[in-house]
């Protein structure tokens, strides 16, 4: 969500209009103001408040803003990624709370209504009054479409009436995506500390990778060891080198993938042996990063425990101890649902307690900010077709980080000469995540249609519906006459017909085409 379009007004009612305002249908209503010049503290980033104020312009700067539910101790936050369609507002992704409030109503303009939190999504998708989120009396949340142009998809479905919704869930509101989760006011201080100064390349919106980076943040100044546990892929090696960074130290940062090695170099390459120098002396007043040191032998491992310890160590056949000032940072990773290699007791006990590194699947809310981040270092400008962006958040990315900066970096080069990334130039297995998450059929070419304020109707009243004119899909015969003439290119062919990328791929694989088969028979798409 771009900064710059985005406002966040709440009006302090007494408690029984919030109840009512939570109980209210989903209508479009002229314009309330609030009564009463009474605020209490909440806090804004960029151009969003946080919070419950009298008046807008009173915003106060902490984390008072977050209110929790009673019982729980955790509040709501709206947790905004962007759209793909707009490479900036992926880049600029922030977050509100609901705090006090009864829930959030959510459009391009939203009504301000007492009591209420009003998130505002500048985007042409985007209704005047697009969904509205409400706290229920038991605690739990709802949301629920307000006849939007678009649609509102929860985690990739279309709905009808009110919903409840899990945490962690996915929200599309026209082509805006978005979690809604529940955190502690601990969890939410940490996402805006990592969003004020990011401890990595990247700022993360997720309280689970946030409260961990603020944990590295503690840590870092120390010469305390670092154990990273998570996935493979998820990123331990570049939460390493922040770690790095963040201590001030004035040495190299050394990787070393203990998996790459074999077991009986491990302990030469690490420490040397008496022929040549090992990586930790050449990470004096540095740090070393030592991934998978679970598939080190034992007494490697007892060797690293005395480093730990001593801050001295032995070259391999040797006796004579040296001093070593390394920082020393451990990685243990597995594949997804698996258990990786075990480190020994007494050196886990060294380690101290780990740091969990979230899988990607695990914190979609920072999907935005990496996608932009992996276009960014591939070269790459393109914004996203709706429908590709949808495929990308709701993939779960099995291979972590590192699959989707290979992603990425794919799709820039498939789409150069190209108006926008789409589905052609993503993996076939990406694409299926939004065939079987039922977008095809639910939102087809919705993301594309203007909000209702883009067509002409009276103020505050919605426009007619639009009805959507389908072409029928045409025969096999057809579609192979039309793959031939755009050489493959299922988005074009899609554009051709009018329908959706995913409904043409689901009718190419039931009648047996394969646009492979016509990539190169006009040359002059040869790239595509």
């Amino acid at each position: 969500m771009s900064s710059a379009g985005a406002r966040g007004k709440v009006w302090i009612t007494p408690a029984d209009h919030m109840r009512r305002g939570s109980e209210r249908p989903c209508v479009r209503r002229g314009i309330v103001r609030g009564s009463g010049d009474f605020s209490v503290p909440a806090f804004r980033t960029g151009a969003i408040s946080y919070g419950m104020v009298a008046r807008h312009d009173q915003i106060a700067p902490g984390a008072a803003g977050l209110a929790a539910d009673r019982g729980s101790g955790r509040g709501a936050v709206l947790l905004l990624i962007g759209s793909g369609a707009d490479l900036d507002s992926l880049r600029s992704a922030s977050f509100v709370a609901m705090g006090d409030g009864a829930g959030f109503d959510i459009g391009r303009r939203p009504i301000e209504i007492p009591g209420r939190v009003a998130v505002t999504l500048a985007d042409r998708t985007v209704s005047g009054l697009h969904a509205r989120i409400d706290r229920q009396p038991n605690g739990g949340y709802t949301v629920e479409d307000c006849g939007s142009t678009n649609g509102t998809l929860l985690d990739g479905r279309s709905f009808e009436g009110r919903q409840p919704l899990r945490e962690g869930a996915i929200l599309f509101f026209g082509s805006r995506a978005a979690v809604f989760r529940t955190v502690s006011t601990a969890e939410l201080a940490a996402i805006e500390a990592d969003v004020g100064a990011p401890f990595g390349s990247v700022v993360t919106l997720s309280p689970g990778l946030a409260s961990a980076l603020a944990e590295l943040r503690r840590l870092a100044p120390t010469p305390a060891p670092v154990l990273l546990d998570g996935e493979i892929g998820a990123g331990q090696e570049i939460v390493a080198g922040a770690v790095h960074v963040a201590s001030g130290r004035r040495g190299r940062f050394v990787i070393v993938d203990c998996a790459g090695l074999a077991r009986e170099m491990i302990g030469g390459e690490l420490f040397g042996d008496g022929r040549k120098e090992g990586l930790i002396a050449g990470a004096q007043g540095g740090t070393i990063f030592l991934d998978d040191l679970g598939r080190a032998p034992a007494d490697v491992q007892s060797r690293v425990l005395r480093l730990l310890q001593d801050r001295k160590y032995a070259p391999m056949g040797s006796t004579r101890a040296v001093n070593a000032d390394v920082r020393v940072v451990v990685g243990r990773s597995a594949a997804t649902g698996e258990a990786g290699p075990a480190l020994s007791p007494s050196l886990l006990a060294g380690l101290g307690r780990p740091v969990e590194i979230a899988p990607v699947r695990a914190r979609p809310e920072d999907l935005g900010r990496l996608v932009a981040h992996f276009l960014a270092r591939a070269g790459a400008a393109l914004p996203l077709e709706p429908e590709a962006f949808q495929a990308l958040v709701l993939y779960e990315w099995p291979h972590n980080v590192r699959e989707l900066q290979r992603v990425m970096a794919e799709a820039e080069l498939l789409s150069r000469g190209e108006a926008l990334i789409g589905f052609d130039h993503l993996p076939t297995a990406i694409v299926e995540a939004l065939e079987r998450a039922g977008v095809a059929d639910d939102v087809e070419g919705a993301a594309e249609r203007p909000g209702e304020d883009d067509r002409s109707s009276p103020v505050g009243h919605p426009a007619a519906p639009t009805t959507r004119v389908r072409r029928p899909l045409p025969p096999p015969e057809e579609l192979r006459s039309l793959m031939r003439r755009y050489s493959g290119n299922v988005t074009q062919v899609a554009r051709h017909l009018g329908r959706q990328w995913a409904v043409i791929w689901r009718s190419l694989r039931r009648h047996g085409i394969d646009p492979e088969s016509f990539r190169h028979s006009d040359p002059r798409n040869r790239s595509n």
